[in-house]
Order: structure tokens, then C-alpha cells, then sequence
């Protein structure tokens, strides 16, 4: 097996490469410190602390169209610290791989997952809306106007908790280990 590789710059060199692989794989998404030290973030959509994206849309979504027009077998992997409105992406896409950035084993994780060794099994910690319609004015702090996967009445991308795998599961025939749970989650089950 071949791994060729380009860094985007030259979209010419890329969508060779898109074109000549068996499967092309765009990783896109933000750097965590937008690369702008205390500066605001150059691009829209990317934020850190106490600077706040402008918009949820992901730029780069543009490259992954490119890339998937070269090449239809275009798996999407997005590095990203927040939800992003990947609409297009989730729409065209055979394969989308969401991961927060991580360790010095990023690579070998994203690698594991991506030739089969290992079974994606997160689930998502937030709602991803569509859009930056589905926002909420950012000094509503009302749960109820519809904030929250709890509240909203809109459909989002993912909802919270979503997630697949390279399998199929269910749960079924769940019971709790007491016989009651209190509002904090420590159990009140007593042994006899």
C-alpha cells in the first residue's frame, strides 16, 4: 500500500492525487489556538478561549468538495475542538471521522481507525446545528427559548450523544444494580 501525500497549498498536486488514489482522505478542521497567539482567529470559524467564532460553517468544506469532485471515494476527517455545520459534507460523503485534537498518538490512532484496526466508538458531547441559524443570540442564557439538545425544536446535523461504528450494537435488557438512584447518581442500594 501507497500513502501519498499533499498539504493542499498546490490544489493542482492534490487533486492529482485525489484522482489517482483508491480512496482520498481530506483532513480538515481548526487548530485549537487558531495559530494567532492572543490575537483574534484569522479564520471565522475557529475560536479559543475568551475569543469566539464569528460562524459554525467549516471554510475548508470548500477543499473536501474539491478533493470528492476529483475523487468520489473522499473520507472526511475533521480535527476539531467544536461542532461544525458540515452539512455538505454529511449529505455527500461516504465516510466522515470526527476527533478532538489529542496526544502525540493522534496519528496512530486516526491510522488505527482508518485501515480497520481499531472501531470508532465515541459519541458526541454536544448538538451540532445545521448552521448559524440554529444558534441562539449568544447572551440568551434561557435553556428553555430552545437551547440545548433538551430545548430545541430544529432537527440538527448530529445530535448529542451520536456516534457510529464499524459495527452493529444494541442494548437491550438493561437494569440498574439498585433499586433506585438518587438526582446526584450515588446509588442507595443497601446490601442485605
Amino acid at each position: 500500500m501507497n500513502v501519498l501525500y499533499a498539504d493542499g497549498l498546490d490544489m493542482v498536486k492534490a487533486m492529482d492525487l485525489a484522482r489517482s488514489a483508491d480512496v482520498a482522505i481530506v483532513v480538515v478542521g481548526n487548530h485549537p489556538e487558531c495559530n494567532a497567539g492572543w490575537d483574534q482567529c484569522p479564520t471565522p470559524s475557529n475560536g479559543k478561549e475568551d475569543v469566539d467564532r464569528r460562524t459554525i460553517v467549516l471554510e475548508q468544506e470548500a477543499l473536501v468538495r474539491q478533493v470528492f469532485a476529483a475523487n468520489p471515494r473522499t473520507i472526511e476527517v475533521l480535527r476539531a475542538s467544536f461542532p461544525y455545520a458540515i452539512v455538505w459534507s454529511q449529505q455527500n460523503l461516504p465516510a466522515i471521522v470526527h476527533m478532538t485534537h489529542n496526544s502525540q498518538e493522534e496519528g496512530h490512532g486516526l491510522a488505527d481507525v482508518l485501515f480497520g484496526d481499531y472501531s470508532p466508538a465515541g459519541r458526541l458531547t454536544q448538538t451540532w446545528p445545521t448552521g448559524d441559524a440554529q444558534l441562539l443570540p449568544m447572551l440568551d442564557y434561557d435553556l428553555t427559548h430552545g437551547r440545548t439538545y433538551l430545548y430545541s425544536t430544529l432537527k440538527p446535523l448530529y445530535a448529542f450523544g451520536y456516534g457510529l461504528s464499524y459495527t452493529s450494537f444494541v442494548y437491550e435488557a438493561l437494569s440498574l444494580s439498585a433499586p433506585k438512584v438518587a438526582a446526584d447518581g450515588a446509588s442507595r442500594y443497601r446490601s442485605r
